[in-house]
């Protein structure tokens, strides 16, 4: 494709869809996933499995998402970057091979809440 035939708003529509996906997957953590921590050891045979907020790689998605919003400048409001940098910086320490806490499931829909906001 040449540069003639590239959209001049390509870049800008690629970061709003971005945004828009993002806002979705945040909502959809926020309110449709399980707050609860289980009874034992979940094993992905266990009904709603995929649905709670407590296992590991929930976090580091959500991590992961926020670091692009980041990088891409789509997050940019300071107390809302700030507050996305701390959560990220508390996913890197935080060793997810061990059961989460009642507190984990806090920060993330702390974070859940400020980035919904933010992108609404």
């Amino acid at each position: 494709m040449t540069s003639e035939k590239i959209p001049k708003n390509f870049e800008k529509s690629n970061k709003e869809q971005f945004k828009q996906e993002c806002l979705k997957k945040f909502i959809e953590y926020r309110h449709e996933f399980i707050d609860e921590l289980p009874p034992q050891k979940l094993k992905p045979s266990d009904e709603n499995y995929h649905k709670y907020k407590c296992r590991g790689n929930n976090f580091v998605a959500i991590q992961v998402d926020i670091a692009s919003l980041i990088d891409e400048n789509i997050l940019v409001e300071p107390g809302a970057l700030q507050k996305g940098q701390e959560y990220m910086e508390y996913v890197k320490n935080r060793n997810f091979s061990k059961f989460s806490t009642q507190e984990d499931i806090d920060k993330l829909n702390e974070i859940l809440d400020i980035m919904i906001k933010e992108l609404s």
